[in-house]
């Protein structure tokens, strides 16, 4: 097919700054640079005019520029925090009317896929096309075309920084606004990565290319799918901040669950303590769990009833206090005092936001861990599953926040209207520094869910950021499993009237009322109380679970204590 004249530019995006592997785009394979590599395969792209290295201004680019010149291409130096204006500025020097752009650590980019795609995108007109997604070609192996007009409408947007460092990723995250192309792959691999960002996928790539004649998608897929350890050799074991391992940290509280020679309830304080500051909220999620609730109980917690609850559970050796909601903790008007506070009184302090309010830098360094629920893919899911209209500055926000001390993380409910562009979200959130995503499925809406296979984007995964899926399938079961519940002393939860409730699932009927209230009682006295033991028997009776239990994260605890109970040889290994 012939382009009309119009001149088909390729950009190769490419710097030496990275946070995990620094200078991708020089290292050899095979004895080649990985931008030759890049080179050799746009070279066999149909009717590419000019092929431009589009890099940054710093000294650290020096030698990636000349090695753009020993190739004999292209050169453009530009801001290497603007994305966007460097890719615009490199086409408007260089008259590109149409632009193939390739990822500078993709040695393995397809040639022959990007020539299809190319042709599809000229003769539909479309205004953006990417052939690399759930449906799509390898990880690794795809690319973008955009129109001139397009990259330029873009440059002149009023972008945050971090939109501008973003590069193509405001087409990702807007499709409805554009006329979009993005064609389904015959054979996809959804699960497979052979792009270049860590020690393990230069292995695997050096592999590929040392034992393939023709390392194109085809055959990388047919090598990988013969080769299944080789396909999975790159993937990383995530960090489970949010699984069983953790109760290895605690033995005495597990021994008083399941070894307890006493009748009656667990004794021993929770673990941690999830505090709800205030039942306000200045986002209306579809699915919330808590919109009943906030719904019977209003107001926020007086900050002189949380500080004695604070010295009562340190006395009683709570560990951990997670501030969260009922609401949005963060637009209490004593947030900072809490968060003070409890670092002060030594407890390991933890959070759960919207992400919507700032947090200075100082006041998130005495947080453990923060976790966002973002929930959204992009700007236009957040406004129709989160009745919110700052998807950019949240973002903006999590970024912040990842310069902090504290292990940041996200949270995300997975939902069938907030799937659209999670491929892009995630790299977004890798590059900001983000510890982890922990994926959940919806709860108490079955209208909404969702039947995807999240694991398939455990390929993101790097030794510091980590995909964690579990919940998926572990928060799935209803009824507790058929079990009774020991764990519910793991933790408790107090909402913002002071009530304490046993169970933060079961607080979702109305009959089940607290077990005590802060405000005129002492921790203590509640968790010794007779109510909380008349409850403590009743979700102790597995045929009371199995009628009421909603899907709950602690049924996965329970399970494990009922096979620690059935094990016969406990003195051996």
């Amino acid at each position: 097919m012939k382009i009309n004249n119009k001149r088909l530019c390729a950009l190769v995006q490419a710097t030496y700054i990275s946070e995990i592997f620094p200078g991708k785009s020089m290292v050899k394979l095979c004895g080649k640079t990985v931008l030759q590599h890049i080179v050799e395969r746009i070279n066999k792209v149909n009717n590419v005019t000019d092929i431009i290295l589009a890099t940054s201004d710093l000294p650290e680019d020096d030698a990636l520029a000349a090695e753009a010149q020993r190739l004999n291409i292209k050169v453009f130096r530009g801001s290497e925090t603007d994305v966007v204006s460097r890719l615009c500025n490199a086409v408007e020097v260089y008259e590109g009317e149409t632009i193939l752009k390739v990822n500078g650590n993709y040695p393995l980019f397809d040639p022959h896929l990007a020539s299809d795609l190319i042709k599809e995108h000229l003769t539909g007109n479309y205004d953006f096309s990417y052939n690399e997604h759930l449906d799509g070609t390898i990880y690794g192996t795809g690319c973008e075309v955009v129109s001139r007009k397009l990259l330029f409408n873009l440059n002149a947007k009023k972008l945050t920084p971090e939109q501008r460092e973003a590069g193509t990723l405001y087409f990702h995250q807007n499709e409805t606004k554009f006329k979009i192309y993005k064609p389904a792959y015959q054979c996809p691999r959804p699960h497979y990565k052979v792009c270049f960002d860590t020690e393990k996928d230069l292995k695997l790539i050096s592999f590929i290319l040392g034992n393939l004649q023709h390392p194109f998608t085809p055959e990388i897929i047919n090598l990988l799918d013969n080769n299944p350890i080789l396909a999975e050799s790159n993937k990383y074991e995530s960090i489970q901040e949010v699984g069983l391992e953790k109760l290895y940290f605690f033995p005495e509280k597990i021994r008083a669950l399941v070894g307890g020679k006493t009748p009656g309830p667990d004794y021993t304080y929770p673990v941690s303590v999830e505090l709800s500051l205030t039942n306000r909220c200045n986002f209306d999620c579809v699915w919330c769990s808590d919109k009943d609730l906030r719904a019977r109980i209003n107001g926020d917690i007086e900050l002189e009833v949380i500080k004695r609850l604070l010295v009562d559970l340190k006395a009683g050796g709570t560990e951990g206090i997670v501030i969260e909601g009922g609401g949005e903790p963060t637009i209490h008007k004593g947030f900072s005092d809490v968060v003070n506070l409890s670092y002060d009184l030594g407890f390991g302090v933890g959070l759960i936001t919207n992400g919507s309010i700032p947090i200075k830098r100082g006041l998130a360094d005495k947080f453990k861990w923060i976790r966002v629920s973002l929930d959204a893919s992009n700007a236009e899911e957040q406004r129709a599953l989160k009745g919110n209209d700052g998807f950019e500055r949240i973002m903006s926000n999590i970024k912040t926040l990842c310069s902090s001390k504290a292990t940041v993380g996200i949270g995300y409910v997975v939902t069938s209207k907030n799937l659209g562009s999670l491929e892009a979200l995630i790299i977004r959130l890798s590059n900001f520094g983000a510890s982890y995503i922990q994926f959940r499925p919806v709860i108490d809406h079955p209208e909404l869910e969702s039947n995807v296979d999240i694991s398939y984007l455990k390929k993101y995964e790097t030794g510091s950021f980590s995909i964690i899926a579990d919940g998926m399938r572990e928060n799935v079961v209803e009824g507790n499993a058929g079990l009774p519940c020991k764990a519910h002393s793991l933790t408790t939860v107090i909402a913002a009237d002071g009530g304490v409730y046993l169970c933060g699932r079961l607080n979702i009927y109305p009959w089940i009322k607290p077990i005590g209230n802060i405000t005129d009682q002492s921790f203590a006295d509640i968790w010794l109380g007779k109510e909380r033991i008349r409850q403590a028997q009743m979700v102790m009776d597995a045929a009371f679970c199995m009628k009421h239990c909603p899907r709950c994260r602690l049924t996965k605890f329970n399970l494990l204590f009922h096979r620690l109970e059935k094990t016969k040889t406990r003195n051996f290994i």
